[in-house]
């Protein structure tokens, strides 16, 4: 059997699609990546092949045999199931028009096609605080939904037709499609993203960590994809310098704290100023910064208990952290779930990250700051969480129900029935 994995690229999907890829092999599963981003390079230390696809771009007036051209890199792929990127919607079309299984792998929370959870940029807890009451849990999810009809219903009439999601529509067209068959036009969320209501969706994270909410008939929790056998090229100096820091404070007997700043967004100045002054004088903490490819260290001179890198691989550091300061990002979670490490949250308000800050609050796997706390209310909380018992049990409980899902391999069963 063959199955083919289409990815945006984005770090964090490869990750988890290389980990899927795993579990496949070791069902004796022929595995082939493609991508409209060429990630040749990237994979070339793994032992799949890899297949460039046509961008995705699509022009606002197209010719009438511009989808034929996509129709033929997925037919070129020959595959027997095909997993692809919510956000590579023209190939799941394009499986659909080929009568091709497809399923679609989703790395944001679900969401809710019914009122009974907030839609996931929003910040609320269900049954917590005013919020959180269940006419304004319905209020909250009326009002997101309504926001997103009307700036979609905006764009396309600003545009005459030829916005993203109407241009998919059109595509989606002439390659056979009927709308009301397979579409469901995705409002909910800012972004070009066409949801197929009738084609199974795997949402790569767990029932327990999210709120309990009504899934659609072909929606799947599969768990947490966690890749830790990664081959990436490494930078030996900065591997090395993390393990310094890594070793001495463990000879030192003092406290790891791992900050994982966004990869996606740039991080103000003023509140990395604000980090070195939450740990300045924190003699028994060593402090490791992963700045992401966006953020800049801060000027000025640094306390020598805190280290500033431009990437930090986080299966070096997580073993050995007491605790990470993270922004609510998806995959980084997991990760941090998967160590069993506190985490001191907090958002940018990017795609689903005010969700899962209220969901690591909810289930007391961390505590939430915000990023216009003070040094001295972000230390306390820092304090609060290294010494929680709560947290670390609450943690040790998700971690045991991620390796369920492994263990029963909810993943493999979908995929290869």
């Amino acid at each position: 059997m063959k199955v083919v994995i289409v990815i945006s690229g984005l770090r964090g999907v490869f990750y988890a699609s290389l980990e899927i890829a795993r579990r496949l092999s070791l069902k004796g599963t022929e595995v082939v990546f493609a991508s409209a981003t060429d990630l040749g390079d990237r994979l070339q230390p793994y032992p799949y092949d890899f297949h460039k696809l046509p961008e995705m771009g699509i022009p606002k007036s197209f010719e009438v045999d511009f989808h034929l051209s996509f129709l033929q890199a997925i037919d070129d792929l020959n595959g027997d199931t095909y997993l692809i990127d919510l956000e590579c919607p023209i190939y799941v079309m394009a499986c659909i028009a080929l009568d091709r299984k497809v399923l679609i792998l989703n790395h944001f929370l679900p969401i809710p096609t019914h009122s009974d959870l907030p839609i996931p940029n929003r910040a609320i807890i269900p049954g917590e605080g005013f919020s959180g009451l269940g006419l304004m849990v319905r209020l909250s999810w009326l009002s997101s939904r309504s926001k997103h009809w009307i700036k979609a219903w905006v764009q396309r009439l600003k545009q005459n037709s030829t916005d993203r999601r109407s241009l998919l529509i059109k595509l989606s067209k002439a390659m056979g499609l009927r709308t009301r068959n397979f579409l469901f036009s995705r409002t909910l969320l800012p972004g070009p993203y066409l949801y197929f209501s009738k084609i199974p969706m795997l949402h790569i994270t767990s029932s327990e960590l999210d709120f309990e909410h009504q899934l659609r008939p072909t929606e799947y929790y599969v768990g947490p994809m966690i890749f830790k056998d990664r081959l990436d090229p490494v930078d030996s100096k900065t591997v090395g310098q993390i393990e310094k820091v890594i070793n001495d404070a463990k000879k030192r007997n003092q406290k790891i704290i791992y900050c994982a700043l966004s990869s996606l967004k740039a991080i103000e100045q003023t509140f990395l100023s604000k980090l070195v002054e939450v740990f300045r004088y924190e003699e028994e903490i060593q402090v490791i910064v992963g700045l992401g490819d966006k953020s800049q260290p801060p000027e000025g001179s640094l306390p020598e208990n805190i280290h500033f890198f431009s990437w930090v691989p986080m299966q070096q550091i997580l073993p050995f952290a007491d605790c990470a300061l993270i922004s609510a990002g998806f995959h980084t979670i997991h990760e941090c779930i998967s160590y069993e490490v506190p985490m001191l949250a907090f958002s940018l308000g990017t795609t689903d990250q005010n969700g899962f800050l209220a969901r690591i609050k909810s289930k007391k796997i961390g505590l939430a700051i915000a990023m216009s706390n003070s040094p001295q209310a972000i230390n306390m909380k820092m304090h609060e969480l290294l010494q929680s018992k709560e947290v670390k049990e609450s943690l040790l409980l998700m971690r045991a129900n991620f390796q369920k899902y492994e263990e029963q391999e909810i993943l493999e069963k979908l995929l290869l029935d």
